[in-house]
């Protein structure tokens, strides 16, 4: 094998060979990267068993090799200019600059091969816009391998209120995420988007965020205008840009059902909209509390307020926006209002909830898509309300009356009843544990 490529071009796509390959491994191949030469450009390919990565880059030459990645990666980072590398006994020369590298090769033959099966599904979508709806539920994620159907982003086509098309979906049981995706063109005429049903996971999505949306460090000129993907009958789906592909195991499972979540909220009572900004700041320096919880507290005088308390220390910040409903509180964590906040790319944030005990809903319309954020509260302690005696002109304070206490079941003589629709009860979760 001989080939020849730019420093800077093999050292971008060993970076993104990176996400995929595992250093530790008990199976020595899985930490190698395939390099192809084809005359006018070079493939290296990484894999873990359940995913592959496939990228092109500029280059010449002729032949394949195995090579060690995080060895080759050592070499390349410091060099600058053309390389030109040969293979000879299993063994790969590196030439660049003034320096000379030889590095132990693998066999080609010993690289795992896949079967990607018929394609049942398969369309064409901006790239940007399915790396924006699959960071905003990256987060939802479940980290629990117990509940292996969480682990993963729900990708599927359906209906949601007025909305008709594709759309993502994640949750950890205590919040809940859906981006609704743009619209999308089939592939060929016996295949389309409509089909498509398959939990991403979490690794695989983590792998695609990087690829498709800039990351820090990342210094590329141009990104994926659009991105081709096919899910095949081998539960594997594929997903292909212009530079790149990547082929991906699905999760077995059933995806609950979270449109009863949201169809089960009801009207709600109280709502209260916020500036991204201010509310990203104020919760920075709510941080420095280190409770790990928020009351959002609704007074009544247009006004939010955001307490926090930590061992005899309590802060509040205050922002202006408007709001709707009755006096009201809700407590919620402060991990998961940071993530919110993260995820806004509009400038307001609008939030809605029925009582200190129900799920609050953010809504966050953006990017030609819309987003939904779910979160569980948590039970706190009720704060101090201020209100104005108009008579006197003075103001008082009064104590929010407590949540309304979790309806108890009668308890069974013999058997427990079979878990029931997940319900958005305080002391539960969104998704029952399997």
């Amino acid at each position: 094998m001989k080939f020849t490529i730019e420093t800077a071009a093999l050292r971008g796509a060993l970076k993104k060979c990176a996400l995929v390959t595992e250093r530790r491994r008990t199976i020595p191949v899985l930490s190698f990267v395939k390099i192809e030469a084809h005359h006018d450009e070079i493939v290296i390919t990484a894999t873990d068993l359940e995913r592959v990565l496939t990228l092109r880059v500029d280059g010449s030459g002729t032949g394949s090799a195995l090579v060690h990645l995080q060895t080759l990666r050592g070499i390349v980072d410091k060099a600058s200019g053309t390389l030109t590398g040969s293979v000879e006994n299993e063994t790969l020369t590196l030439a660049a600059d003034k320096g000379r590298f030889t590095v132990d090769a693998m066999d080609p033959d010993e690289w795992p091969t896949f079967a990607h099966g018929k394609a049942v599904s398969g369309f064409k979508i901006n790239a940007q816009e399915l790396g924006w709806g699959l960071e905003r539920c990256e987060g939802s994620i479940c980290k629990e391998e117990t509940r292996l159907y969480l682990c993963g982003v729900f990708l599927h086509w359906g209906t949601f209120r007025k909305y008709t098309g594709l759309a993502c979906a994640a949750t950890d049981g205590h919040r809940l995420t859906r981006a609704q995706l743009p619209e999308c063109s089939p592939i060929g005429k016996a295949m389309g988007p409509e089909k498509l049903a398959c939990i991403v996971p979490r690794k695989s999505v983590h792998v695609l965020v990087r690829l498709i949306t800039p990351g820090p460090g990342d210094d590329r000129e141009t990104y994926d205008d659009e991105v081709k993907v096919r899910q095949s009958d081998t539960g594997r789906l594929d997903i292909e840009a212009e530079t790149w592909r990547l082929s991906t195991k699905c999760i077995d499972g059933t995806f609950p059902d979270y449109t009863k979540i949201f169809d089960g909220l009801g009207k709600p009572s109280s709502r209260f909209t916020v500036d991204t900004a201010d509310l990203a700041a104020a919760l920075k320096r709510l941080k420095a509390m280190r409770g790990g919880t928020v009351t959002v507290q609704i007074p009544g005088d247009g006004n939010t307020h955001f307490h926090a308390k930590d061992e005899g220390v309590e802060a509040c910040e205050t922002i202006e926006g408007a709001t709707v409903g009755p006096a009201s509180y809700v407590g919620l964590k402060l991990e998961n209002l940071t993530h919110v906040a993260a995820m806004a790319d509009g400038p307001e944030i609008t939030a809605a909830y029925t009582d200190p005990s129900s799920p609050v809903l953010f809504d966050m319309p953006d990017h030609g898509g819309h987003l939904l954020h779910l979160i569980m509260p948590v039970r706190v302690e009720a704060p101090e309300a201020v209100t104005v005696n108009a008579s006197q002109g003075k103001q008082a304070t009064k104590r929010l009356p407590p949540p309304p206490p979790p309806s108890v079941a009668a308890k069974p003589k013999r058997k427990p009843p079979k878990a029931a629709t997940p319900a958005a009860d305080i002391k539960g979760e969104f998704i029952p544990v399997k």
